[in-house]
């Protein structure tokens, strides 16, 4: 409903997108010196050929490879949001997720509910040098709990998809305020 959402932001160096649930941040080694609105679905194919250069004219984006293809997409007229604020992790808690995470959410999202993926949610407790997750719904649960380097104590509900997805990437995260952040290379995710 909010077609700003359905676009890649490029913004010189920096690329933003979002889905209101989740923001990602990429800071690219060239700049682009332009800021523009890319739907997401352009840019999805865009990345299966290997781009040289571009050129903008009259609310279209031009892509050119070596071969002499040209990949051509409508830019989205508006403005992004600034989503600056959301990534201040100052005095947040550091984590180390352990490998077994990813199987751990796995099996405890079996039993979630939720009419979308996007509505389904676990529990995630850090707590006496152990991780806890939990997925519940009206005819049960599943928890499972395993040792973790940490003595944290934190609480928090998320999406079991998607931070199964993120930890595919990196199992370092900082949570602070009820938001998780995982950082590595030039890329930025916040849950």
């Amino acid at each position: 409903s909010n077609p700003i959402l359905t676009c890649i932001s490029i913004d010189k160096d920096s690329m933003t997108s979002s889905d209101d649930l989740r923001i990602s941040q990429y800071k690219m080694k060239n700049s682009m010196n332009c800021s523009i609105l890319i739907p997401a679905k352009s840019v999805m194919e865009l990345i299966k050929f290997p781009v040289i250069d571009y050129y903008i004219s009259d609310g279209w984006i031009f892509f050119s490879t070596k071969e002499d293809i040209l990949f051509c997409s409508r830019l989205v007229s508006g403005e992004y949001y600034d989503c600056s604020e959301f990534f201040s992790f100052e005095g947040g808690i550091e984590i180390d997720l352990p490998k077994e995470v990813s199987k751990m959410i796995e099996i405890s999202s079996i039993i979630t509910e939720g009419e979308y993926d996007t509505d389904k949610l676990i529990n995630l407790e850090i707590k006496d040098g152990k991780i806890k997750c939990k997925g519940e719904s009206s005819i049960g649960w599943i928890e499972n709990e395993i040792e973790i380097n940490s003595k944290s104590t934190i609480k928090f509900l998320i999406n079991p998809i998607f931070l199964i997805k993120i930890l595919e990437y990196s199992s370092k995260m900082i949570y602070k305020d009820n938001r998780i952040l995982f950082n590595f290379d030039n890329f930025k995710h916040l849950m």
